[in-house]
């Protein structure tokens, strides 16, 4: 019998949100991390497209390490049955041990088909932390790994090479900077980024078109500081004002057609020299490195090969123009030369960069049912809450300090955090209502009149008052003001115009006024026709705001299609329903028991679901995915025919697109027609192509009512015919209506109706599913149900868009926050606990010397990646099985993780010294030797009494057959003795190179650079002591080799004065040079 082939059929999806942030070497920890992120993606990921164009995943025979537990926990998330089974069996097998074990998860995972798929889509980051969000990002996008980033962390992450003097260039063909403008070798650090990313391309190469197997839309948000800071407007009640921006971020994005309507990568090979200078400038911790310039790489690509062509460079340039937002001075209207703005670390003004994360969050839309996490790392977190009250008060110095070194960089995430609950908060909010009036709207459905075909959108605002009372008014009143204003930043957009300048306000006003009088709220008395015969150049009946609305209200039909894939959600969520229940109600939700008794209670097809056999079930969940997936595809074809209609793009433009941009084109909006709308005075000096800025004097005459009358004035006559600007805006919207109708709403009713009315034949898949049965009695049920919820769309939406106007919200689903660091994992080691004892242990290294601890020793990074994939590890699987009747399943999962990743991470060299050791022990038992003799006597040559106590631990463990993790649990704890000879030289180095960027400080600002010139002298003479006092150094040998003979010579002295009788004096010389 042959293997499946694997499948993914993705009924459900985990996305993650990740904040990595500050740490300094702890970002070495959280390297660890990014690798246990990529891992958990990779895992449920696909793997190519079948003959069919579905998606294929990795096989389970093609998963390494952790990626296989992560499998196992896809598929027991996938089905609640199997869950249950398994929590069930792991009681049974520990009952019993003489029973062998069954892990029917390992059956699941034998059949290869995926329905629960892991994926991070959005990060942000700042200093060292941003580094790892950056290739993350890039491997994400790429399919690529992160081999190259974990080796650069621990090769390059070492002080003694990153110290700015000539040691630092050393084989990179790189100037030594003289006189050092920091601490650690700014250009070295620059060129390794870059080295790494270029690394990346060599597994696999990146390409423009690629579809990522791991994502389909991604961002990244990576924050520095803009030094120079640039002036931004300000707008007031009466005045605008300026203040500088020094918050820079840098928004890299990588999306599919099918997610966001264009192909996007900026995670492409050309862009590596871009990504190493985000990197670069959001690292540039303050005297460490320095702050950087993009006109700073051109020295490092000169001597890198892949980009040393200058003209290209140029256009690369170039295109790396828009990564800096707003390019174009607000005063002098000229172009921003960001080449040479300098760009410090991201950590001055954004340490926690929270904001971008949640605002993502809420423009996200998912395909299919959504588990939203938002998960940020905090190495070394603080405990404010341990600190006892302070009663002294503060005193002047510690004043001062709080004020300028403490405050300033304390970031609290309360804030952000704060936002995202109120968020999840209004989410549940709107859920809750809507849940208890959907019996009243049932009753209330049934008893309304049916309106005719056609008949809605001659019915103005009275007609709809008089149907649906006056409490329905506020909602049209809503939609219709936000659609006004949607089509206002349309067409601004489409002419170029700023959304916060003049121009738009004036645009505003136009389309408002054009609105008013095209689409009236009430219907004109008869003799008052005006504006009532410009509709594609054909006289026809008066508009209503009703037809205004399904002309262009662009955002209403991407809400409609979402509330019925949220009804599809909310059916697949029965599968929570034992399968072989058969009628037993007693541990059932409310909200699925309120689901089961709609569903008996449908007019044509009432459907008793726990009545179903388990095939039947089965047959329907097939049904709903079909049903979701068609959803999916109607609302990408929507938004993509949005942004077909907002875009300027130039290429592949129907007929209708063309009309489009030639009307908009037509509309002459001039500077004079601007200031008229915004009451301003003509200029007294100046062109009238001139920039329209009001001052302050002026500003107060921008009111909307004035406005709104200047614009009627400007569109139409006193005899209510259209002047030259309103026919062309007349005939813009004319043209927007045909284009709207065609891309969006004709396609999203008419495929919408076929799909989900009961009467109607089931159309063919254009998604995942070629098509599937549909005459059976409970497919129709299931049609029916979603068709209710479908035609009575504007019942519910009156309820949600009210509350949710304003507040971007994304995703239906509730966002869970969590956060992961070295306390939070305690399956190893709980560090709390720790903390109490009077030799407790901690997981770091990297905590040692204000965070930079990590850098001084290689073993300490290799300590601190290790704990990062053990604590990611345990975290990600925590927050993925969070229940507590869940513990043993999760405990178990973590165990696999934790043994993966602890036999991953022992380096081959590791594996062979102890497997000599072991050797050795081993033989010498065969010889006769008890065990522990054999062990003392194996690990004699090892000089360091600590790690042979430690080594000893581990070769017993080995020889009892005890594992490794238990080892770790217990007594595991890194070797915390620094190389003392490698510390006193990176200190004498450093010292030198201090001292020569104070001199060069002082020289600069022309004080007395000789003042400052003994800290460097100071160093000269440390390093001299330092090497005369390291074993077998140089100077060392030369030291001692003259002092032994000037011991021999004092001997000598000594003897013949002696001997030769000779004057005391020499006697007593030999003694005191002695």
């Amino acid at each position: 019998m042959s293997d499946p082939s694997p499948r993914a059929e993705y009924l459900q999806e985990i996305r993650f949100a990740v904040v990595m942030y500050g740490g300094v070497s702890l970002a070495i920890y959280i390297n660890g991390i990014a690798q246990e992120l990529l891992r958990m993606v990779r895992s449920t990921s696909t793997a190519s497209k079948d003959a069919q164009g579905n998606d294929v995943p990795i096989a389970s025979s093609g998963l390494k390490g952790t990626e296989k537990v992560y499998r196992r926990l896809s598929c027991l998330l996938s089905d609640p049955q199997l869950l249950r089974q398994y929590r069930e069996s792991l009681e049974t097998n520990g009952a019993d041990p003489d029973q062998p074990e069954v892990d029917i998860v390992d059956q699941r995972v034998a059949e290869e088909i995926i329905n629960t798929r892991f994926i991070v889509d959005i990060l942000s980051g700042t200093s060292a932390g941003g580094i790892n969000a950056i290739y993350l990002a890039k491997a994400l996008a790429n399919d690529q790994n992160l081999d190259e980033l974990k080796e650069l962390w621990v090769t390059e992450g070492d002080i003694g090479l990153l110290i700015n003097d000539k040691q630092s260039v050393a084989g990179l063909h790189l100037t030594n900077q003289s006189p050092p403008q920091s601490l650690l070798n700014s250009r070295r650090l620059y060129f390794k980024l870059l080295n790494a990313l270029h690394g990346m391309e060599k597994g696999r190469q990146s390409k423009p078109a690629f579809d990522s197997p791991h994502v389909d839309e991604l961002d990244l948000f990576i924050t520095t500081t803009d030094i120079e800071g640039l002036p931004l407007p300000l707008r007031l009640s009466d005045t605008v004002v300026y203040e500088r921006r020094h918050r820079n971020v840098f928004h890299f994005r990588y999306g599919t057609r099918a997610a966001i309507g264009y192909e996007r990568n900026d995670f492409l090979a050309d862009n590596d020299p871009f990504l190493a200078f985000a990197a670069r400038c959001t690292s540039s911790f303050p005297f460490a490195f320095e702050p950087m310039r993009l006109c700073d790489i051109d020295e490092v690509l000169d001597r890198f090969p892949a980009y040393d062509n200058k003209e290209k460079r140029k256009d690369s340039v170039k295109a790396w123009t828009p990564f800096f937002g707003e390019n174009v001075h607000p005063l002098t209207k000229k172009t921003v030369d960001f080449t040479q703005r300098s760009f410090g670390d991201g950590g001055y003004l954004d340490n926690k960069p929270f904001t971008y994360a949640t605002e993502a969050l809420t423009r996200r839309d998912a395909p299919v049912p959504v588990d939203r996490k938002l998960i940020y790392i905090e190495p070394s977190p603080e405990h404010p809450e341990d600190e006892p009250p302070r009663k002294e008060k503060y005193q002047a110095l510690e004043n001062v300090k709080a004020a300028l070194l403490d405050l300033p960089t304390y970031e609290t995430i309360r804030e952000d955090l704060q936002r995202l609950i109120e968020r999840n908060e209004l989410l549940k909010r709107v859920t809750r209502i809507t849940r208890l009036i959907e019996g009243d709207l049932a009753k209330a459905q049934k008893e309304r009149t049916t309106l005719g075909e056609g008949e809605w959108v001659t019915l103005d605002l009275a007609d709809m008052t008089k149907r649906f009372g006056v409490y329905y008014i506020p909602y049209r009143r809503l939609r219709i003001a936000s659609t006004t204003d949607e089509l206002a930043k349309l067409i601004a957009r489409r002419r170029g115009l700023d959304d916060n300048s003049a121009q738009f306000t004036a645009v505003r006003f136009l389309i408002h006024a054009w609105r008013d009088a095209i689409y009236p709220d009430y219907k004109r008395k008869p003799g008052n026709q005006a504006a009532q015969t410009y509709s594609l150049g054909k006289a026809t009946s008066e508009k209503t705001p009703n037809q205004f609305l399904q002309d262009f209200d662009f955002p209403y039909w991407l809400r409609r299609i979402t509330f019925a894939r949220n009804k599809v959600d909310e059916l697949y969520g029965l599968i929570r329903i034992p399968m072989n229940n058969a009628g037993d109600t007693a541990n059932i939700s409310a909200d699925d028991l309120a689901v089961l008794k709609r569903l008996k209670e449908l007019e044509d097809h009432p459907l008793d679901y726990l009545g179903l056999t388990t095939a039947e079930k089965r047959q329907l969940q097939l049904v709903l995915s079909f049903l979701k997936s068609e959803l999916n595809e109607l609302y990408k074809k929507i938004r993509m025919g949005g942004r077909r209609i907002a875009g300027r793009r130039n290429e592949d433009r129907t007929p209708d697109e063309v009309e489009f941009a030639k009307a908009i084109e037509s509309i002459k909006l001039e500077n004079s027609d601007i200031r008229d709308l915004l009451g301003l005075p003509k200029p007294k000096d100046s062109s009238p192509n001139e920039p329209i800025a009001a001052t302050q004097e002026e500003f107060s005459r921008l009111d909307d009512y004035e406005g709104f009358k200047r614009a009627k004035q400007k569109l139409f006559s006193f005899d209510g015919k259209a002047t030259a600007l309103g026919e062309s805006i007349i005939k813009a919207g004319d043209a927007l209506a045909k284009l709207f109708f065609n891309h969006v709403a004709d396609p999203a009713w008419k495929n919408g109706s076929a799909l989900l009315r009961p009467t109607s034949p089931l159309p063919k898949g254009t998604g995942r599913f070629a098509s599937i049965e549909s005459e059976s009695e409970y497919v129709k049920s299931v049609r029916e149900y979603l068709w209710n919820y479908f035609c009575h769309f504007d019942d519910y939406d009156q309820i949600s868009f009210p509350i949710l106007y304003g507040n971007e919200v994304g995703e239906a689903d509730v966002v869970e926050i969590l956060r992961i660091s070295p306390e939070d994992a305690t399956s190893l080691i709980n560090e709390r606990s720790e903390r109490l004892k009077p030799n407790g242990r901690t997981k770091l290294a990297g905590t040692a010397l204000h965070h930079f601890g990590a850098f001084l020793d290689k073993v300490w990074r290799q300590n601190d990646i290790l704990w990062g994939r053990l604590d990611g590890a345990e975290r990600l699987i925590t927050a993925l099985l969070p229940n507590y009747e869940d513990t043993k399943v999760r405990e178990k999962l973590i165990n696999e993780a934790h043994s993966a990743i602890v036999f991953e991470e022992l380096t081959p060299e590791t594996n062979e010294a102890i497997g000599m050791l072991l050797t050795d022990a081993l033989i010498r038992i065969s010889a006769g030797d008890d065990r522990k003799t054999a062990v003392a006597r194996a690990i004699k040559p090892v000089k360091d009494e600590m790690l042979r106590t430690r080594l000893t631990k581990i070769m017993r463990a080995g020889l009892e057959h005890a594992t490794l993790l238990a080892f770790i649990r217990s007594n595991y704890e890194v070797n915390r003795d620094l190389d003392q000879k490698l510390m006193l030289r990176s200190i004498s180095r450093s010292t030198q190179i201090i001292g020569k960027m104070f001199q060069d400080m002082a020289n600069q600002h022309n004080l007395e650079g000789k003042r400052l010139a003994w800290i460097s002298r100071l160093g000269q003479v440390f390093w001299g002591l330092v090497e005369v006092a390291v074993p077998g150094s140089l100077l060392n040998l030369l030291f001692f080799h003259w002092l032994k003979i000037l011991y021999a010579f004092e001997v000598f002295l000594i003897v013949g004065a002696i001997l030769l009788n000779a004057d005391k004096a020499v006697t007593n010389f030999g003694r005191v040079v002695a």
